[in-house]
């Protein structure tokens, strides 16, 4: 082989694997995953765009791609929420839709499912709409879930972290308005539900405790805990109840939020606790 030959089969295999190196960043490895270009473009687009990215054969939308990336690795990648069902029909409450990744995961995973999503931020209430639009049975209420039905005051911040405030801090809050919220006791008491799910950024222990006397009727339970380190006792009254009511449960860590407990103590701002807690029976 001549020094022209030894060029033109080096420069050959240097196109190869440019060529093999391209189709690795834009190659999906699945329906649900976004390919290594796209999460880099998420990475560094700025938030506040309405924008689209086509996930399980259609175009979902976002406004912040910090947020998509999260809920598409907890809900769609890692499958936080998956649960086996005796129906080919669950019925499934989802209290914090957000944007609706998780009824896109539900309907997917049960496509004859009856998804009932609660989602009361106006900004995300919106994308939840766009996104859900081409599924059927599924029933959106732009409504807090609450201890109550009525008007509660609530922070809309258009992101993960909308969330209902009382005392001090409503009237210290940004962004506060009076919005419609609902009982969610009233509706357990009607009929039993193959899962519910609770992420509603710290209004889960004042509704779950209002809750209790109908846990019988749901099957599986995912909770996301919202807390402080000086509620610790919340905690524990939570999980009481929950075995109470004939749960077992699974705990795992949903934020690092002190990196050095013994030495950060408890943390400013933010909810210091956040646990992803699943509830199932064992048959």
């Amino acid at each position: 082989m001549d020094n022209r030959e030894r060029q033109n089969s080096f420069a050959a295999k240097i196109m190869g694997a440019v060529v093999k190196r391209g189709r690795q960043v834009f190659r999906r490895k699945g329906p649900y995953e976004f390919s290594r270009a796209q999460r880099i473009i998420l990475k560094h687009q700025p938030a506040g765009q309405l924008r689209h990215i086509p996930i399980a054969g259609q175009q979902f939308w976002y406004r912040n791609p910090l947020e998509l990336l999260h809920s598409q690795e907890e809900i769609l990648a890692d499958e936080i929420y998956k649960f086996n069902s005796n129906t080919d029909r669950p019925f499934i409450i989802d209290c914090g839709a957000n944007m609706g990744m998780g009824v896109l995961y539900f309907k997917n995973s049960y496509p004859q499912a009856e998804v009932w999503a609660y989602e009361p931020d106006q900004t995300n209430f919106e994308l939840l709409q766009k996104n859900v639009a081409t599924f059927h049975d599924v029933t959106l209420h732009q409504q807090a879930i609450w201890t109550h039905n009525g008007f509660i005051t609530f922070e809309a911040s258009g992101t993960l972290s909308s969330k209902i405030v009382e005392g001090e801090e409503a009237a210290t809050a940004s962004s506060m308005v009076r919005i419609p919220c609902v009982r969610l006791a009233d509706i357990l008491a009607q009929r039993t539900v193959q899962l519910l799910k609770i992420d509603i950024e710290g209004a889960e222990y004042a509704v779950l405790k209002d809750c209790a006397p109908f846990l019988h009727q749901v099957e599986n339970m995912f909770l996301e805990y919202h807390g402080y380190v000086q509620h610790t006792s919340e905690l524990e009254e939570l999980l009481l109840l929950v075995r109470q009511k004939g749960f077992v449960y699974y705990i795992r860590e949903a934020a690092a939020c002190l990196p050095h407990p013994f030495t950060d103590k408890q943390r400013k701002g933010d909810y210091d606790v956040q646990l992803n807690i699943f509830c199932y029976r064992l048959p």
